[in-house]
C-alpha cells in the first residue's frame, strides 16, 4: 500500500496539473469541466518524437499553415523549432522530480533579420526556457510553466 500511494498521487497530479484555465491564479476552479480533465493523460518521453506544429503560444494562435514547428529528438534529447524566419534549437532535459518534467537547455538561434517574426519568435524563445512539464491533451501536446499554466499547445 505505502508503495502505490506515491504512484496515485502523482498520476492525480498529472491528470488536473495543466489543463487550460486550470489551476491558474484567478481561475475559478470550482468550476472544472470534468471532460477536460478526463481527456489528459501522461505521455512518454519517446511519443514527443516527430514534429509538432505550433499552435498556441501564450495566447497567441497560430494556424497550421503558418508552419510554425517543434521536432523533437528523444534519442539524442534534442529539439529544433521554427517560428517563420530563425532556427531554434536546444537540448531536451529530463533532471525533474517528476515523470513529466522537461525543460529546454542552451536553446539557441539563428539571428537573420526578419522584423515580420521577431515578436513571435522573442515569444517563442521566452515561452521554451519557461517549460517545466508536458502532457496530452485533447491530442494536443501541452508545455507548461512552473505553476502549471499551458505556454505552448502543439499538434500533429
Amino acid at each position: 500500500m505505502n508503495r502505490l500511494l506515491p504512484a496515485v498521487v502523482l498520476s492525480v497530479g498529472l491528470m488536473t496539473g495543466c489543463v487550460r484555465g486550470q489551476n491558474q491564479p484567478g481561475a475559478n476552479n470550482a468550476e472544472t469541466n470534468k471532460s477536460e480533465i478526463v481527456q489528459n493523460r501522461a505521455m512518454t518521453l519517446d511519443e514527443l518524437n516527430g514534429k509538432w506544429y505550433i499552435i498556441k503560444i501564450g495566447g497567441t494562435e497560430f494556424p497550421k499553415e503558418e508552419n510554425l514547428y517543434m521536432n523533437y529528438n528523444t534519442d539524442s534529447l534534442q529539439m529544433s523549432a521554427y517560428a517563420g524566419c530563425n532556427s531554434i534549437g536546444g537540448e531536451i532535459s529530463r533532471q525533474g522530480r517528476s515523470i513529466d518534467y522537461m525543460s529546454f537547455d542552451n536553446l539557441l538561434s539563428t539571428q537573420m533579420m526578419c522584423p515580420e517574426f521577431d515578436s513571435r519568435e522573442s515569444k517563442l524563445l521566452s515561452a521554451l526556457s519557461e517549460v517545466r512539464s508536458f502532457h496530452s491533451e485533447n491530442e494536443s501536446l501541452c508545455l507548461c510553466n512552473d505553476y502549471s499554466e499551458t505556454i505552448i499547445i502543439l499538434q500533429r
